[in-house]
């Protein structure tokens, strides 16, 4: 399967990626922030921001997903 994961460079989204791909799947993963630790040899890589309309309309024309992992939060919120 091709399958997107939204906050792919998080720690759950790495973690996803690394046992998605060993199961023979294609993976994509999206993130606002840079992949630091993230093998970009089992995978691609998109640098964008899920609240990016405009950038999320040109992935989902751009890439034939069978599915979406959306694992995209704000890790600490202000108040």
């Amino acid at each position: 399967m091709n399958i997107l994961i939204t906050g792919g460079a998080g720690f759950i989204g790495r973690t996803s990626h690394e046992k998605l791909y060993k199961s023979g799947n294609k993976i994509t993963l999206l993130d606002k922030r840079d992949p630091f630790s993230v093998d970009l040899e089992v995978g691609t890589y998109i640098k964008a921001d899920v609240c990016n309309q405009k950038k999320m309309r040109s992935v989902f024309e751009t890439h034939q997903f069978d599915g979406v992992i959306h694992l995209a939060a704000v890790v600490v919120v202000n108040f």
